[in-house]
């Protein structure tokens, strides 16, 4: 038998299984019963079935406590603190500005949805610190009264203490301090991401010194692959449709390595999206997206990245003064990199245009190919 020379009979069998213990016996057989559940196959896991379980244990109260129990034992350190602000909470807040003045009322009321509309209705920490960043970096008077809208919200209404601490209410005129970062540091951390999602978005942010929110919110649309460019829409008053491009490298990276991940990622997602009662509107609309994942599950990559290249975490939004840094010490003019970031405003951005660049797109792109910052090349 030992050999192969002779089978193993069934009555040898079942002698053999009576020495294996049940936990023994579930390792062995375990894989087996995911696939004959239709759970799993070829190690691959079906979300679709794997949902409507879940959904399952919320209609049994003794599935659901082993489900808590389990969760709270497993994932308790993996999961981020979220908010999902929903209409309740502003109409509560709009009751407790009842005793203020109407123009102070809507005042906080005009700033607190502006917020939440530019952050999806969904708060996290390391996002509205992001938000008041590249509030403050155009106008720092709006960025203060932002500010003031969020902290009454949350201390008022959501009395969440992380929310509440994670950024501060600008001062006049105040500077953004950005820690310094140096071009070693990027290249190890993005060697340490293990998420490809994860890796672009990091990779994106560093190599074209665009804010956070603007890499989250591109569509595939935006992003030319063959022209190597990026077109960043308009997405408030003070900021214009701009663009910015990619380098040879990170272009054959995303078509090569990245879309097809991506491409997987929606498929086996898809279904179990629907099984959540998500509208094939709402799916048509994430599937547009250049990077479908969670905000929050790619900064958690990047910041176990971080921790195990460099033993410490910077901001993600200090990634845009690292490519300033960059380009002013490649001797590149502070008027381009503020064109190429998406500083300057509609209105004096035009009248550049108009009487001062004597520069094309092509001018920018070549610039940008030789003196901006590439990762994707010490990978």
């Amino acid at each position: 038998m030992k050999k192969h020379l002779v089978r193993v009979s069934d009555n040898v069998l079942r002698k053999l299984l009576f020495y294996l213990s049940d936990n023994e016996f579930e390792a062995l057989v375990g894989d087996v019963e995911l696939e004959a559940l239709g759970i799993a196959r070829n190690g691959v896991v079906n979300y679709g079935i794997v949902i409507k379980i879940l959904n399952l244990a919320k209609e049994d109260p003794y599935l659901k406590s082993l489900l808590i129990k389990w969760a709270s034992e497993n994932l308790l350190q993996e999961i981020p603190h979220i908010v999902r602000v929903t209409e309740k909470h502003v109409k509560r807040f709009e009751k407790i500005l009842s005793t203020k003045s109407k123009k102070t009322k809507e005042d906080r009321l005009r700033y607190l949805k502006r917020a939440l509309e530019s952050l999806n209705w969904e708060l996290t920490p390391e996002k509205l610190e992001d938000y008041i960043l590249e509030l403050q970096e155009e106008s720092s008077n709006v960025a203060q009264h932002i500010a003031k809208a969020l902290k009454l919200f949350i201390r008022t209404v959501l009395k969440d203490p992380k929310l509440y601490q994670a950024f501060k209410v600008p001062r006049s005129e105040e500077r953004i301090v950005a820690e310094p970062i140096e071009l070693e540091h990027v290249v190890k951390v993005a060697r340490e991401i293990k998420h490809l999602g994860a890796k672009i978005f990091f990779i994106l942010l560093a190599e074209t010194g665009l804010r956070p929110g603007e890499i989250i919110r591109l569509s595939i649309s935006d992003v030319d692959l063959v022209k190597r460019r990026i077109v960043i829409a308009k997405i408030s008053e003070t900021k214009r449709s701009y663009i910015s491009f990619l380098h040879k490298q990170t272009a054959e990276l995303i078509k090569k390595e990245y879309m097809p991940f991506r491409e997987k990622f929606i498929d086996r997602m898809s279904s179990a999206l629907r099984n959540l009662g998500y509208s094939e509107v709402d799916i048509a609309k994430w599937k547009s997206q250049l990077l479908p994942f969670k905000e929050y599950e790619l900064r958690q990559e990047i910041y176990k990245a971080m921790d195990k290249a460099l033993g410490r975490r910077f901001r993600l939004y200090d990634l845009r003064a690292f490519f300033s840094m960059y380009m002013v010490k490649q001797g590149v003019s502070p008027l381009i990199i503020n064109i190429l970031q998406g500083r300057t405003s509609p209105r004096e951005f035009k009248i550049l245009q108009q009487r001062y660049l004597p520069f094309t797109e092509e001018d920018l792109r070549k610039i940008y190919e030789e003196k901006a910052p590439i990762i994707t090349i010490h990978l």
